[in-house]
């Protein structure tokens, strides 16, 4: 048989994959790669949003003698833990004085630099 005649067999054989069915296992292999590639983006995104969120639950203020003693009850609805660095009362440290029936605002300042402010007025 002749290098030629070998040629015209080749091209001349109707067995081969029809147009649909590459085009089913290209659509296929296609949603596969798209599966797996949304599974890893899943994977980073949750690595890159963790975040912190404190929300006050409730706030109020007890006079002692000359002084008051102000209690925030919050939580920490964030996916991270975070810590508080800083306490401020009207923007000034928490120890400074304070009079009856000027509203306080507390400021929660946390080691991410986040502020979270709250009132509450003395008695």
């Amino acid at each position: 048989m002749a290098r030629g005649d070998y040629m015209a067999n080749i091209s001349n054989d109707k067995r081969a994959i029809s147009a649909v069915i590459s085009t089913v296992i290209i659509v296929a292999i296609t949603i596969a790669v798209a599966i797996a590639v949304a599974y890893w983006m899943g994977g980073l995104v949750t690595i890159f949003t963790r975040f912190e969120k404190i929300e006050a639950k409730g706030s109020y203020a007890v006079r002692t003698g000359t002084q008051y003693k102000i209690t925030i009850t919050y939580v920490n609805t964030g996916a991270t833990a975070t810590s508080i660095d800083l306490i401020t009362v009207n923007g000034e440290p928490w120890d400074s004085m304070l009079t009856s029936g000027v509203t306080a605002t507390i400021n929660l300042h946390t080691t991410a630099g986040k502020d979270y402010y709250t009132s509450v007025t003395l008695p």
